[in-house]
């Protein structure tokens, strides 16, 4: 720039042209002429952006027309009110962001970065799927999972065609349940699959598995019949007695039972030469510990050894209890004596047998009766039981009603001991408790426990006292 010096002008620093009314002509000086201090440098495009740079927001003043960025004034600038039903969002509120002031967040399950004003949107989607239950997301074509639609869309598929058999669940056939069977005593296989009982049958029975041979001697003594099941029976099939001597022979014979009771069976039954005794003409029932006894006497009736032999054929029931044989001695003249009662089941009576130990005839009598003793049916009615011999009443079973009665009785006081009666019998059915509540307490508990014959299914009464 030009360079004045204040006070003064210096002429020969100028040229002044007198000629005409030209003005004298100044000599030109650039920045190029002048040297440059360090207190006043040129302007350069550098220079400027230089010093411009280093302005910020804090020394350059705001004016009210143009206000500097500020969260609060974002958030004042954000209309303020409340969300209520659904939210719809469209766009990605992960990628472009969502900024909502104030939110009162209360939900227990609300995830995600919180603070007193704003609530990103991360927490806002943790919120809403953790919001959503089978409860309140309506069920349009895809169903929601229920037990009930599993089964009613399983189970008509489910059929023995398409379902796999497995080793420890195999189909019924009837190849296989007939195999399962395996034919034992007292059972038969027929080749129909049919399963057939030979026990109660007589013709050909292939259930007869017992047979003994006894020496029969002087004393009244004989085989008792042991098992390891209380619960077992045997059916006596036979009683066979021979002779064999030369000379006749006399038998007698008690059945000693487990409960101490004794009846005579048989007494001085006469066995001539060459002759035999059967003492069983209908099968009679003997229950484990029960004794027969038997006692040999020769033709002048005096006591004997090696003169008569005997043989007893039975078959053995395991484990049932249905099966019933007693002896009882009958003391009581000219009165109905109670032998048994149908109390469980309708019962059937294979053997009504007389014993009567007197040289004499005796007269018995016996009939099925109703529960309250009066005759339904007689069986014998003054049978003349033979001297020293017994008689069989039945020549068949016969079948006594459930809560009917068998009495018997006999024709004079002086038989009183001398005669003998020998039931065997089948309950259908049998009841037995095997534990029970001795007392109970008001409201305590109490336990009735029962082994029963009865089939499954069947109703089963019983009585609390």
């Amino acid at each position: 720039m030009p360079i004045i010096n204040k006070g003064r002008l210096r002429l020969s620093d100028v040229s002044l042209r007198q000629a005409g009314n030209d003005w004298p002509t100044a000599q030109v000086i650039s920045t190029s002429d002048v040297v440059e201090n360090s207190a006043n440098l040129y302007f350069t495009n550098a220079r400027v952006i230089a010093a411009l740079s280093a302005l910020t927001t804090a020394n350059i003043s705001e004016v009210s027309s143009n206000l500097y960025f500020s969260n609060t004034r974002v958030f004042d600038a954000v209309t303020i009110g409340t969300i209520q039903g659904s939210l719809s969002v469209t766009g990605n509120l992960v990628a472009n962001g969502l900024i909502i002031r104030n939110i009162a967040v209360s939900d227990s399950v609300l995830t995600g970065s919180t603070s007193a004003n704003n609530v990103v949107a991360d927490a806002i989607t943790a919120n809403i799927w953790n919001r959503l239950y089978s409860s309140n997301v309506i069920e349009l074509n895809n169903l929601f999972y229920t037990n009930s639609r599993v089964i009613s869309a399983v189970v008509p598929l489910l059929t023995t065609a398409n379902v796999i058999e497995t080793s420890a669940n195999l189909y019924f056939t009837n190849t296989r349940a007939r195999a399962a069977f395996t034919a034992g005593r007292g059972i038969i296989l027929m080749s129909d699959g049919t399963i057939k009982s030979t026990i109660g049958t007589e013709t050909f029975n292939t259930g007869i598995d017992g047979g003994r041979s006894y020496a029969i001697t002087t004393s009244m003594n004989g085989i008792t019949f042991t098992s390891s099941n209380a619960g077992d029976r045997l059916i006596l099939r036979s009683l066979h007695v021979t002779n064999v001597t030369d000379n006749p022979a006399y038998i007698s014979s008690n059945v000693l039972y487990a409960g101490g009771n004794t009846a005579y069976l048989g007494n001085l039954i006469p066995v001539p030469v060459g002759s035999i005794v059967e003492f069983m003409d209908r099968p009679q029932i003997i229950q484990p510990n029960d004794t027969i006894n038997l006692q040999a006497f020769n033709q002048n009736q005096t006591p004997a050894n090696n003169i008569l032999q005997a043989y007893f054929t039975y078959e053995t029931v395991v484990n049932d209890t249905t099966y019933v044989g007693t002896g009882h001695t009958l003391a009581t003249s000219n009165a109905n004596i109670l032998i048994t009662t149908a109390d469980q089941s309708d019962t059937v009576f294979e053997s009504i047998k007389f014993v009567n130990l007197k040289p004499y005839s005796i007269g018995v009598k016996t009939f099925f009766g109703d529960p309250n003793g009066i005759p339904r049916s007689y069986l014998a009615y003054n049978l003349q039981v033979p001297p020293n011999s017994s008689v069989e009443v039945l020549q068949s079973p016969k079948l006594l009603k459930f809560l009917d009665t068998l009495y018997v009785s006999y024709a004079n006081a002086s038989n009183g001991d001398a005669i003998a009666v020998f039931p065997s019998y089948r309950r259908t059915a049998v009841t037995t408790p095997y534990a029970s509540t001795s007392s109970a307490v008001a409201q305590g508990s109490i336990q009735a426990a029962f082994n029963t014959t009865i089939i499954d299914g069947s109703t089963l009464y019983y009585t609390l006292e």
